[in-house]
């Protein structure tokens, strides 16, 4: 096995850690301090975080968000870049009381770059369409 395919393996096998059951848990130790994470159709407008720290509060206040939340149908498409990667999935989750306990389905995209094992650089394109309830809710309210 080369060096880049060695790579690409062991990048095939964290991209599936990242989605994950345990996400929560396996991302906090996956992202690069120089991590940027872009959300180009999030729900107010794009938004881009930019280093580990901000990206963590970011995570946190989500967990807020949602009593229940998976990935599922995940699949990986590997590039001739052994450290790019696109991922289609559908996420599923029910948001706590506090934030209307709606149930939500949404398909997703995401391209993921890895830097030394770690994610370096996101971009998440979801269906916007999946969160219109959650625009006419009380936006003021949320920080994504």
């Amino acid at each position: 096995m080369s060096g880049e395919e060695a790579v690409r393996e062991q990048n095939v096998k964290a991209v599936h850690r990242f989605f994950s059951d345990d996400y929560a848990r396996a991302r906090r130790d996956m992202w690069h301090d120089d991590v940027v994470f872009e959300l180009p159709f999030e729900r107010g407008g794009r938004v881009v975080f930019k280093g580990r720290e901000a990206l963590l509060a970011r995570t946190q206040r989500s967990h807020q968000t949602w009593k229940e939340f998976r990935f599922k149908d995940l699949v990986v498409y590997p590039t001739t870049d052994p450290e790019l990667f696109f991922v289609q999935h559908t996420t599923e989750g029910v948001a706590t009381p506090e934030e209307g306990g709606h149930k939500i389905t949404t398909e997703h995209i995401s391209m993921l770059r890895f830097k030394d094992g770690k994610v370096v650089h996101r971009v998440e394109y979801q269906n916007p369409l999946d969160w219109e309830w959650w625009r006419a809710e009380a936006p003021s309210k949320r920080g994504s």
